[in-house]
């Protein structure tokens, strides 16, 4: 568990970068991160966990982005 923290904390940091990229680069990096872990959380649930954070994050910058 203290892995995922700990990835969680990392995707935090990523969110705040990806905070200074357009549209079309925060949706490039959403989806990048998906692809990226795919092979790693399928079957793993703290791994899926710590992608859906990570996809939470970069939705709601977008969403953010957006307004």
């Amino acid at each position: 568990m203290a892995e995922a923290g700990i990835a969680l904390g990392l995707a935090a940091g990523m969110a705040g970068r990806i905070l200074d990229e357009t549209h079309s680069h925060i949706d490039k990096a959403a989806a990048e991160l998906l692809r990226d872990d795919a092979p790693h959380i399928q079957g793993n649930p703290p791994h899926l966990h710590v992608a859906l954070a990570m996809r939470h994050i970069v939705m709601a910058e977008m969403l953010e982005r957006r307004r």
